[in-house]
C-alpha cells in the first residue's frame, strides 16, 4: 500500500456496499419503531438479518483484505488488479428492481414477484431450467404462506382489478 492511498482506498468496494446496507437497515430499524408489532415483525427480522450479515461481510472483508496486505508485505503475492465493475449488469438490475416496483400495483405482488424473481434467477446465470422455475415459485409460496398464515397479514397477490 502506497502512503497515497486513501481512507477509502484502503477497504474493497464489498466492505463499503455492506457498510451502506448495514446503516441503510440500522435506520430503517430504528424509524420503524412506534408500529403495530403485527405489522412490523416480519420487516424487523429481515432488517436484523441484514444487519447481521452485513456486519459479518465487513469483518470477512477486512480480514481477507489483512491477510493479503500480509501476504504483498512477506514478498508472498502481489495486489491484484482493480477489477473494473460492470456498469451494464447494475443498470440492467437495477432496471429489473424498477420495473418491479412499477409494476406491482398493476399487475399483482404475487405475478410481479414471480417475473422478478425469475428474471432474477436467469440474470445471475442459473441455467437449471428447474431452478428457473422452482425458486420463484417456492420463494412466492413461503412468502404467502408466511404472511397468510403465520403473521395472518393480508397482501395483494393479484391485481386490485382482478375481483371486479
Amino acid at each position: 500500500m502506497t502512503p497515497n492511498t486513501t481512507f477509502f482506498q484502503r477497504f474493497p468496494l464489498d466492505f463499503w456496499v455492506c457498510t451502506v446496507i448495514f446503516l441503510a437497515a440500522a435506520f430503517l430499524f430504528a424509524d420503524s419503531r412506534g408500529y403495530p408489532d403485527k405489522a412490523i415483525l416480519f420487516p424487523s427480522i429481515m432488517l436484523v438479518c441484514m444487519m447481521g450479515l452485513s456486519a459479518y461481510c465487513m469483518a470477512a472483508s477486512c480480514i481477507k483484505r489483512q491477510k493479503l496486505l500480509r501476504a504483498v508485505a512477506a514478498g508472498t503475492r502481489t495486489l491484484p488488479a482493480k477489477t473494473p465493475i460492470d456498469r451494464k449488469a447494475v443498470c440492467a438490475f437495477a432496471c429489473m428492481a424498477a420495473a418491479y416496483a412499477f409494476l406491482t400495483p398493476y399487475i399483482g405482488f404475487g405475478l410481479a414477484s414471480l417475473i422478478f424473481i425469475g428474471a432474477g434467477t436467469v440474470f445471475f446465470g442459473e441455467k437449471d431450467k428447474r431452478a428457473v422455475v422452482a425458486v420463484p415459485l417456492g420463494t412466492m409460496l413461503f412468502v404467502y404462506g408466511f404472511f397468510i398464515y403465520f403473521l395472518d397479514v393480508s397482501i395483494p397477490f393479484f391485481p386490485a382489478s382482478f375481483g371486479s
